[in-house]
């Protein structure tokens, strides 16, 4: 991935700057997409999300932050400035909205955003969190973020605040044990902010789930332990932890390929590590979208796509309430 350059970054104004509190009362639901290594589909099951939301008449704003299947995307936009979330990050622009392209499809508008969301392990927190808020002020119903590959904590952050937080994988052994990976990540991240009041306890949290160690040491074990010395502490874990409830939707499955792996993942994220992963469902892998993206031909992921299907069935089962 070639680095990004934040050496323009007006980093004086946007971190002094007075964070500001009024938000709008409509504020968008974010869907984040999020998936342990490259090759699992995210960024096109991410535009199928956002076209599938747009038709249904909800204003959608598709946050691209993967140039794997940037180039049908970048195929949407009605024209092509260079406008991206860098001018924000450089100070040209306080409001994010300026920077959200339209395109040809009804409802649905696109923001580029590089590998700069994916790439925010290296950015100052207090600079993340300003980004993470103003994407909460796009005016639209729904924001998807793609988050790209990876299991970093800056991605991460946007995933756990997520209202739809979505593990992608295949059934091959390695994607699963990838998103696995990204699991344990957000776990001990999304209990990193008040870990300094229980630091001891924090460094015996980092090692559950680590499947290379031997015996296992497992997050129910560990609340067990702790609920003996400091209940009141174990409560609070456990109250937070329930709160992150990710989605898995299993991408690419052949009729020949066995799915019993991937029904081990949801067992094993709630045994091991307590996590309560919610199987959405499975996406047949469909030639059809394969020859979209690489021909960067929108019209492909409309005729007749089992895949496109799939995806929509999911949308409105779980995002639109729609069974």
């Amino acid at each position: 991935m070639q680095r990004e350059d934040y050496s323009t970054l007006d980093l004086d104004r946007l971190l002094k700057e007075p964070v500001r509190q009024s938000v709008r009362k409509n504020t968008p639901t974010v869907i984040a997409l999020a998936g342990g290594q490259g090759g699992v589909g995210k960024s096109i099951l991410s535009l199928l999300i956002a076209l599938e939301l747009s038709k249904k008449g909800q204003e959608t704003v598709l946050v691209n932050t993967d140039f794997t299947a940037g180039g049908i995307v970048r195929r949407l936009i009605q024209k092509n400035p260079e406008r991206n979330l860098h001018r924000f990050l450089e100070g040209r622009t306080r409001n994010m909205n300026e920077l959200v392209l339209p395109t040809r499809i009804n409802h649905l508008r696109v923001l580029f955003a590089g590998t700069h969301i994916a790439s925010y392990h290296r950015i100052l927190l207090s600079l993340k969190q300003k980004l993470a808020q103003e994407l909460r002020r796009l005016q639209a119903s729904y924001v998807v973020l793609d988050l790209g590959a990876g299991s970093t904590y800056g991605p991460m952050d946007f995933f756990l605040n997520a209202e739809y937080p979505l593990l992608l994988a295949t059934a091959a052994k390695q994607t699963l044990l990838d998103a696995y990976g990204l699991l344990r990540v957000a776990l001990v991240r999304n209990l990193h902010k008040n870990a300094y009041q229980w630091p001891e306890w924090y460094r015996q949290l980092q090692r559950c789930g680590d499947l290379s160690r031997e015996p296992l040491a497992t997050v129910p074990s560990f609340l067990h332990a702790v609920a003996k010395s400091e209940p009141q502490l174990s409560e609070q874990i456990a109250a937070q932890t329930a709160q992150f409830r990710p989605a898995l939707i299993v991408n690419k499955c052949s009729k020949k390929e066995s799915l019993e792996r991937a029904e081990l993942l949801p067992v094993l994220a709630c045994q091991v590590l307590n996590i309560r992963l919610r199987k959405w469902g499975n996406i047949s892998y469909d030639a059809q979208v394969d020859r979209a993206v690489q021909s960067e031909n929108l019209a492909l992921l409309t005729r007749g796509s089992s895949a496109v299907a799939e995806m929509s069935s999911l949308v409105m089962k779980h995002i639109l309430g729609h069974p």
